[in-house]
């Protein structure tokens, strides 16, 4: 009897080490899979993180550039050349203008004739 109940223990001994050790191992299999997932959000946040700096140093050198031209006047010397609709036909200046034939320049011409005139007429 005593070896019997020697035995019981010694299996429910085993039987509760089996349960132990395989809860440890689901443990770190969980924590694994979660270590893993952490790993592979940090690793895409990174990715995001340094498209953003890309993106965002894209759009400052395109403000950049775009103020170079602006600046250069390239797309003013392109219109001019292709669409010469922009241009002011009886001056020969732009729309968009520098010179004299600006759009409202002629009213302020007229309007300054006007008062020479009516200074000189007594």
């Amino acid at each position: 009897l005593g070896f019997v109940l020697l035995l019981l223990f010694a299996l429910g001994f085993v039987l509760l080490l089996l349960f132990v050790l395989g809860f440890v191992l689901l443990l770190l299999v969980v924590l694994g899979f979660v270590l893993l997932l952490l790993v592979v959000l940090g690793l895409v946040l990174l990715f995001l993180v340094v498209l953003g700096f890309v993106l965002l140093l894209l759009v400052v050198l395109g403000f950049v550039l775009l103020l170079f031209v602006v600046r250069s006047g390239i797309i003013r010397r392109f219109f001019l050349d292709f669409f010469p609709l922009f241009l002011h036909q009886d001056r020969g200046s732009d729309i968009i203008g520098n010179g004299p034939g600006r759009i409202g320049s002629d009213e302020k011409k007229d309007r300054s004739e006007q008062t020479e005139n009516s200074e000189r007429t007594p």
